[in-house]
């Protein structure tokens, strides 16, 4: 009987890769078929079938909804489908990690649900590669299995920060028409003990750095030399220091008093709160 005929396939037995004759040994040869042997698909993964398989004889209702130009393009390789639609990213996610991870398969490209209903995976057998594709002579290398290593991580110290500075640098501004003199009350550099001295004198309508000193508190007492001159100093409730009429600077250990009534004033705190600070005189 003809090969091809009825009679004639009801009289095979099949083994992987060859085809024999049921009434015996006669005839054998390695099985000709394109690509991956047709058991091997579903070997691989149950009611998985070439893309060759699935055009001629679209069983499932994801055969019928795969793209025909998919299916030809890889008419030799093995394709499975799984259920998308209402899964959404998260199903497509799914499937495609279950795809990458199929044992025995290289993956070739894994199709999420673009309308379909379906997440394709489009695999060979590890074993069976040489002829998947769309083209068994193409010149384009298969692309690898994607990588499903955990990304490693090194610990790595937190940069340190710079420690705030404990001084502060403070300006002042005249923005008189007149000299401005001031004396200060500020703690030394360790911050052990109170100075006080002056007078730092401004020139009218002009900015200048008067010191740099340790936070948080200054007190500050400054006048204009001339007659009915301005003020600036503390209420009535604030301590009062000793003040010369020329250039002065002295340390408090503890309170005593050294002037005249008349040469001594009541200061102002002025905050220290930023690295940088102004007073303005006006």
């Amino acid at each position: 009987m003809a090969p091809g005929s009825t009679g004639f396939w009801t009289g095979l037995m099949w083994r992987r890769g060859y085809m024999t004759l049921g009434v015996g040994a006669a005839l054998a040869w390695p099985l000709l078929l394109n690509g991956p042997a047709m058991a091997g698909c579903g070997d691989t993964v149950a009611g998985a079938r070439t893309g060759a398989q699935i055009l001629a004889n679209p069983i499932t209702e994801a055969d019928q909804a795969h793209d025909p130009a998919m299916l030809a393009k890889y008419r030799n390789a093995c394709i499975v489908a799984w259920k998308g639609g209402s899964r959404g990213a998260a199903g497509r996610a799914e499937d495609e990690a279950r795809c990458r991870r199929i044992p025995g398969a290289r993956v070739l490209e894994f199709v999420p649900d673009s309308g379909s209903n379906f997440n394709t995976c489009v695999f060979t057998p590890s074993d069976d590669t040489d002829n998947a594709g769309e083209d068994s002579d193409s010149d384009e290398p298969t692309p690898p299995p994607a990588s499903n290593r955990s990304p490693s991580f090194r610990s790595r110290p937190a940069p340190s920060r710079p420690q705030p500075s404990p001084m502060s640098v403070v300006k002042g501004c005249n923005q008189t028409q007149y000299v401005v003199s001031v004396a200060v009350k500020h703690r030394s550099s360790d911050g052990a003990s109170w100075i006080v001295q002056g007078w730092l004198n401004i020139p009218p309508n002009t900015c200048q750095e008067l010191g740099r000193w340790r936070k948080p508190d200054l007190f500050v007492y400054a006048y204009q030399a001339r007659p009915g001159r301005a003020v600036w100093q503390g209420s009535d409730s604030a301590e009062e220091w000793c003040t010369p009429p020329t250039a002065f600077q002295y340390t408090l250990t503890h309170r005593v008093e050294l002037c005249r009534v008349e040469n001594s004033h009541k200061f102002m705190r002025v905050g220290l709160d930023d690295d940088e600070m102004t007073v303005n005189f006006k």
